[in-house]
């Protein structure tokens, strides 16, 4: 009985020793807060100029879709659009959207004016810089060609404009130019 005793007691001292033992090694416990934000990735800065002026063109010198020339002596204006400030490699390209016009869908019609010229729209183009060929934005459903940007983080989008004959079959009615459109950066 006494061995009992003594295990029993050399037990409990034991066990005493091992929660003081315990406790002496616990750790402190600081809190930390962690800040910051979860932000939608980062756009391009876009410049573009918000108007383009047409010098007086002559209907002789208004291009057709059809011949993929979107002018004859050079009746239309260059229009570029600049991004900055976005990450190296970036691609992009643009839609054109507006009012398609009536006679031809893939082109913007001019503002309904009296006085409008008749048979014209206005065409968007993108040069494949490879081939020096004019392609076609069409409005509202097509894009540029993709480009992307440099090591900087910018890239020029050279797009060209021009008044378009919309059916090849219908001669051009003279009259003032008036469109309204919006520049879509799509990025990819």
């Amino acid at each position: 009985m006494n061995k009992k005793i003594l295990a029993l007691s050399l037990a409990m001292a034991f066990s005493g020793l091992v929660g003081i033992s315990h406790a002496a090694q616990e750790a402190s416990v600081t809190d930390i807060t962690l800040t910051g934000q979860v932000t939608d990735y980062i756009a391009c800065e876009v410049d573009a100029p918000a108007s383009v002026q047409f010098d007086n063109i002559s209907i002789y010198d208004i291009g057709t879709v059809a011949s993929k020339k979107p002018y004859k002596n050079n009746a239309g204006a260059v229009y570029d659009i600049i991004l900055s400030k976005c990450p190296a490699g970036q691609t992009v390209s643009v839609t054109i959207m507006g009012t398609a016009d009536a006679e031809n869908s893939d082109l913007i019609a001019l503002d309904a004016a009296p006085g409008s010229a008749k048979h014209v729209a206005i065409s968007f183009w993108d040069q494949n810089l490879l081939t020096s060929e004019h392609l076609l934005i069409a409005a509202n459903t097509g894009s540029s060609l993709v480009h992307s940007t440099e090591s900087q983080g910018g890239v020029r989008i050279p797009l060209y404009v021009a008044p378009a004959q919309t059916i090849d079959s219908e001669k051009v009615v003279s009259g003032t130019i008036s469109a309204t459109t919006n520049v879509k950066v799509n990025f990819l």
